[in-house]
């Protein structure tokens, strides 16, 4: 089955997807033909939400955040989080300890095993009001010890040794570019953003700058059976089976591509307008449209 939240127009998806006008929703099937809504707890079904992330490896729980909203959700039961701040938080991830960032440009962090004790970190400045739009603890993908690695807009990277709790100002290694995502792919950090800048880093502290792809807006980086894509904003995807050989494909539309999963070793992506693109390859594709997404 899959579980998706709505984002409206801008939706973004791991093992769910989310919906900046509170809308979540949820498929029995793995094909995505069936939708039903879920409902959020009171107060919050209107709430601008912003990122989503699971739990495996521990306690299996969907997170949900956004504008002065912290949703987790275990055995079929919403828990309101709090952390004691008002904020947009915008991305959440996840070892033994959860880091949530916001727009705001502070980490909090907690143990998985208490929620109740939550730790502000204020992130040495890059530049003024710089906010946090990724996070990635290297140790969830086995190749680290208790790296993590955010960044923002600004070009900012940050870098932490000891799961979240002091970070490192590595610079703004991207210059001016908005860095959007960041994931673990071929066992080292890959960051991409605006004007398809692609940065590379075997430790999150020295970073090395990859071929741009001039003039696409790199939204995701993502790998799954020897496959790695870099999506895109203009309806496009770009497919490696090795290293800097990349393969553009054409998705024969311009919709935004926003978020991205591998479920069951298939890739995953939503676009714009409730677009559901599915690949086991990256190569071939097939779009379905989730109806009630139509905008």
């Amino acid at each position: 089955e899959i579980s998706l939240g709505l984002v409206g127009s801008e939706m973004c998806i791991r093992d769910r997807i989310i919906s900046s006008d509170g809308t979540v929703l949820h498929s029995p099937r793995s094909d995505g033909k069936e939708w039903s809504q879920v409902t959020l707890p009171d107060g919050y079904q209107d709430r601008h939400l912003v990122g989503v992330g699971t739990v495996e490896h521990s306690d299996s729980s969907l997170w949900i955040v956004g504008s002065d909203t912290i949703l987790r959700y275990q055995d079929e039961q919403w828990q309101v989080i709090e952390t004691g701040h008002s904020g947009v938080y915008s991305t959440v991830d996840f070892t033994d300890y959860v880091t949530l960032g916001t727009w705001e440009g502070d980490m909090f962090i907690a143990l998985l095993d208490d929620l109740t004790s939550w730790q502000r970190i204020e992130l040495p400045a890059v530049n003024p009001g710089v906010s946090i739009s990724g996070v990635v603890h290297g140790a969830a993908f086995g190749n680290f010890n208790r790296e993590v690695v955010a960044v923002g807009n600004g070009g900012a990277i940050y870098r932490s040794e000891d799961s979240g709790a002091r970070w490192t100002n590595v610079g703004a290694t991207g210059a001016a570019n908005e860095l959007i995502d960041v994931a673990v792919i071929d066992g080292e950090f890959r960051v991409v953003g605006s004007n398809g800048i692609i940065l590379d880093s075997p430790d999150g502290r020295n970073w090395f700058q990859k071929p741009r792809f001039t003039g696409h807006w790199l939204t995701g980086a993502v790998q799954a059976n020897g496959v790695s894509l870099l999506t895109t904003s203009f309806g496009r995807v770009f497919r490696s089976e090795s290293g800097d050989n990349w393969q553009e494909i054409d998705m024969g539309d311009s919709l935004p591509n926003n978020g991205y999963t591998v479920v069951d070793g298939e890739f995953v992506l939503v676009a714009q307008h409730g677009q559901l693109r599915r690949s086991t390859d990256g190569a071939t594709w097939t779009t379905s449209q989730i109806l009630s997404l139509i905008h």
